[in-house]
């Protein structure tokens, strides 16, 4: 029963890998559309950090065991990420300028 109290942290690191890589995708969707996209690109890259060093400082401090299992599933919700929106076409120099 020791494990039960590591779903908490678990799940709060998939939710902030969602959030994370969610928002990252979100901000390369609308980049083409918006006025200032450095502006853009910056702002959202540290309200993301921001996010995600707040609450592994404060898993940190409960528990660092509770900070590797939130970074679990972090991780995990990256490998979701990427397998999500991998693209079936891999790009080659080759085909695209006929070298």
């Amino acid at each position: 029963m020791e494990w039960i109290r590591f779903i908490l942290p678990l799940l709060m690191g998939v939710g902030l890998g969602i959030l994370y890589f969610g928002g990252l995708w979100f901000t390369v969707q609308k980049i083409n559309t918006v006025i200032y996209p450095a502006l853009w690109m910056i702002s959202s890259f540290f309200i993301r950090i921001g996010m995600l060093l707040i609450t592994f400082y404060w898993l940190l401090m409960i528990n660092w065991s509770f900070l590797a299992v939130g970074f679990i599933g972090f991780l995990l919700a990256r490998s979701v990420f990427t397998q999500q929106f991998k693209q079936v076409k891999k790009f080659s120099v080759e085909e695209e300028y006929g070298i």
